[in-house]
């Protein structure tokens, strides 16, 4: 019967994924059909992680010293392990795992019940325990089930710290040494770590990394995220109980839900310490740990019986069609009944507009329209006003205008979660209209500063370790559809009203949880959300102003968090991607190896640097440029940056194995090297054009002269240009021999951090290529560009830049070519006369009007030069 369900499953899975996949190559081409191939097969995924794998956590030096390291405590571990007709090669690699763990108190409790065809297994234990006496060894006289067989090696135990481990599965060396610390740092009770799963018997063949949130209950009440490989205080095991019969299959499930409820101190450790095998049917074998498996439970919580009544909020402002949109979907697919809507008025010109309010309230009793008396857009002032002056409810329900129900019991859903007292904010699964995740969650660090979880996913795919299935923990949601009960909303006092426009949703959640709630997101609320169609995109400079200055107050209000890091993520895992892949480097080793000397001395290493490539639509020239870095004798890490995606972009991707990051509020090109230059998570990072080379030893110079330099700031090399595939030097064009001959005086290091002469030498003219420029971003403002200009942005930034202290340290070889053609943007931009323009707006900065026009004249003209000849 198992074989036939198990065929009758694949069998089902294999016709969903072709029809899937034929639908996808009639809607998205043949490119975007692949990558998602290899994403489903796993074959893009599993290279990352084993690329990632490929840096040991520890050198051998390091493994070493943890052998002679000594704690201020005495703490033996039991790693319990019940054996059942197990491999030998398979266990003999648990055996050596254990005996070459670099903490060296501890003992192994086996307990064996395999049959007579198994002999081995004692054999082999026999002999182990021979080697080392820390291994404790018992025979069952039959085979129990598995909770009564861990039980057995429970009772064997006489450490202070019980550890489980499966008998086909390998520990790290320097596992226990890793929970030593933690449970000397922070008196942990119940620690658990990240683990790889790998493949049969090699255990470089990584099929997935599972990196791990801090402890979150709701996540841990609906699939256990923990896995497999924990340490848990004797005591605490003592007080709530070992293995329960009747839980195959999600015994530790089971145990771990007690042991967490009575712990007082729960500790994730986010370093791969535990391997887990997989062999045969993996999704039988991962019940325990969801993995690619929709194993999550859905829980439900009773609704209280006096149905409590909802005040759902909605800020409006014209965009009737939105808002009918969005009031005649709650009033006809809404299940529960005991709710008002309070409609905001913000400053509506439109007849059409205040007649729909009037129609909305003759028609449904529970609609009510008021109108805030400020002007603008303030949405924390706005909703703080319906909460103190129209709210009658017990719950809060902020709404955007532009969203549309689709889960009839959405309230209920997001009830459940609102009414316990240890929550206080519950967000709801939000769609684009197109089926794809709008949100999913808020992490915060994610793409700068906070970014929505699985943006883009497909409707019904799970997620990265099926984190789209089920209800779980947060850090934050989005106020577009946010609940929260309005004892909470006063305790943590409303919304900050000088965060006007962005960032105010997540500010008071962190408040939220600062003050000691959960904040849960369930994707079992659904609802479409035409994302901000009220309020359009930043446009002028005065937005942009206010984002800034919105952006400061958050980021210094919560500066400790985004520097320790969302717990609810990971600290592996890429802040450069929604997709939760991993960091290009290894975070243990990064942490491990860094070697900060001083402020001003630094050791910079091909781990610190982050080529950005800018790409831009289809330009024939990307891929050469992406060969040129891909061949650096010093690689270190590499993105793309983009904000327009494509299948030429997402085809070049895929080929070289390199994340791309889409910039989706382009404000136009300082928007987009801003954004790129945000996206490398290094202290260093240089933003290369996609028409243009690099020599193979850029990297390699460009570190090791900033290793020599005292707080760099930036560097930069000289350059040749390539103009129709003729490569063009200073010794054949003047304009480059005037650049080179500006550049003389910052050989000296003494002149490198002379603020006159970098100042002389710019008042002139912009001799620096920007493509050749690496940002050392230790030293460096968040936003080095200026985004109301295009031609001469690079020029602005290094004016701006030549007043702080620091060295412009200048590279005399020429490390890349530029390239210059007719279609190209410094061209297009000289022939338009903005750049002209934007020169004299610059050249501004050093000397008077009329001194910079005539500065101006001559600078343009030699622009101009370019074009003799039959060539640039």
């Amino acid at each position: 019967m198992k074989k036939e369900t198990y065929i009758n499953r694949t069998i089902k899975t294999t016709r969903r994924l072709v029809n899937n996949g034929l639908y996808s190559l009639k809607r998205d081409g043949f490119i975007i059909t692949t990558k998602k191939t290899l994403n489903v097969l796993g074959i893009v995924n599993r290279s990352s992680y084993r690329r990632w794998a490929k840096e040991p956590l520890y050198t051998e030096e390091q493994l070493r010293e943890q052998r002679k390291e000594s704690f201020d405590r005495e703490i033996k571990f039991s790693i319990i392990t019940p054996l059942y007709n197990t491999r030998e090669e398979h266990l003999r690699d648990m055996l050596e795992s254990v005996i070459m763990q670099t903490y060296p108190n501890w003992e192994l409790c086996l307990v064996n019940s395999s049959d007579e065809e198994h002999a081995f297994v004692e054999r082999i234990c026999g002999e182990y325990k021979e080697k080392d006496n820390r291994i404790r060894y018992k025979k069952l006289k039959s085979n129990y089930d598995i909770a009564d067989n861990s039980n057995a090696c429970i009772e064997m135990a006489e450490g202070d710290y019980i550890s489980l481990l499966d008998q086909d599965d390998v520990l790290h060396p320097a596992a226990l040494h890793d929970v030593m610390e933690k449970i000397c740092e922070e008196d942990a009770d119940f620690i658990y770590t990240d683990e790889a799963i790998f493949n049969g018997s090699d255990l470089n063949d990584i099929e997935t990394i599972y990196f791990k949130k801090d402890y979150a209950p709701d996540d841990l009440k609906a699939v256990n995220y923990i896995g497999r490989f924990t340490s848990v205080r004797k005591e605490l095991l003592g007080k709530c109980g070992g293995f329960r019969d009747g839980f195959d299959g999600c015994h530790e499930h089971e145990l771990f839900m007690r042991l967490t409820d009575a712990a007082e101190h729960i500790e994730h450790i986010p370093e791969v310490l535990y391997f887990r095998r997989t062999h045969g049917d993996f999704a039988a074998e991962a019940s325990e740990t969801t993995g690619y498996l929709p194993t999550a439970s859905r829980i439900s919580y009773e609704l209280p019986e006096n149905s409590p009544k909802v005040s759902i909020i909605i800020p409006n402002y014209e965009h009737v069609a939105d808002l009918k949109t969005c009031v005649s979907s709650i009033q006809g697919k809404t299940t529960y009944d005991n709710y008002e809507i309070i409609i905001v008025e913000n400053n509506s010109k439109d007849l059409e507009t205040f007649e729909c309010y009037e129609m909305l309230e003759r028609e449904y009793d529970n609609i009510r329209v008021v109108s805030w008396p400020g002007r603008g857009f303030n949405w924390s002032a706005i909703n703080n006003y319906a909460v103190r002056e129209a709210a009658s409810g017990d719950y809060l329900l902020f709404l955007n205008n532009d969203t549309e129900v689709i889960s009839p019991d959405w309230i209920q859903e997001m009830m459940m979660y609102a009414q316990r007292p240890d929550v206080g904010v519950v967000g709801a699964m939000l769609y684009y209209p197109d089926d794809t995740v709008q949100h999913a969650g808020v992490i915060i660090g994610l793409g700068g500063i906070a970014g929505h979880a699985f943006s883009k996913y497909k409707r019904g795919e799970m997620g990265y370790m099926g984190r789209l299935s089920y209800a779980q923990d947060l850090s934050a949601v989005t106020g577009a559809c946010m609940m929260i009960r309005r004892e909470v909303y006063d305790q943590a006092g409303g919304m900050d009203e000088d965060l006007a426009v962005g960032l105010n949703d997540i500010d008071f959640c962190l408040k939220v949880r600062q003050a000691g709630y959960l904040i849960v997101w369930t994707p079992y609320a659904e609802l479409y959300h035409y994302e901000s169609k009220s309020r359009g995109i930043n446009e002028n400079k005065k937005d942009r102003i206010r984002t800034e200055q919105e952006k400061n107050i958050f980021c210094t209000r919560w500066a400790d968090l985004l520097k320790k890091g969302d717990p609810y993520y990971n600290p592996n895992l890429s802040l450069m991607s929604f997709k939760f892949e991993p960091k290009l480097t290894n975070t243990k080793r990064e942490q491990k190896d860094r070697r900060y000397i001083s402020k001003d001395l630094r050791n910079y290493k091909e781990e610190d640097h982050t080529f950005a490539i800018m790409a831009y639509k289809y330009s024939p020239y990307l891929e050469e440029c992406i060969k040129s870095i891909m061949s650096q004798t010093t690689r270190g890490n590499v993105i793309i940056c983009t904000s327009t995606p494509n299948e030429y972009i997402d085809g070049l991707s895929v080929k070289y194995g390199i994340p791309v990051c889409t910039n989706e509020l382009s404000g136009g090109i300082g928007s987009d090297w801003n954004f790129a230059y945000d996206q490398a998570q290094t202290r260093l990072v240089t933003l290369a054009h996609q028409d243009d080379v690099y020599e193979k030893d850029f990297v390699e110079k460009t570190l090791e002269k900033l290793s020599c330099a005292e707080t760099p700031l930036i560097a930069f090399s000289d350059y040749y240009e390539i103009q129709e595939s003729r490569t063009v030097t200073h010794k054949d064009f003047v304009n480059l021999r005037i650049k080179k001959t500006m550049l003389t005086p910052l050989k000296s290091k003494r002149i490198q951090h002379a603020k006159w002469m970098r100042r002389m030498i710019l008042s002139f003219a912009d001799p620096i290529c920007c493509p050749s420029v690496t940002y050392v971003k230790d030293n460096l403002p968040d936003k080095l560009f200026d985004e109301e200009l295009k031609g001469s942005i690079d020029w602005a930034a290094w004016e701006s830049l030549s007043k702080r202290d620091g060295a412009f340290v200048y590279i005399p070889n020429m490390l890349m070519g530029h390239r210059m053609y007719e279609e190209s943007s410094t061209l297009r931009l000289i022939d338009s006369g903005q750049r002209k323009q934007e020169d004299l707006e610059v050249l501004r900065h050093f000397w008077p009007d009329p001194i910079a026009r005539a500065i101006n004249v001559l600078y343009s003209q030699s622009q101009r030069k370019r074009k003799i000849k039959g060539h640039l």
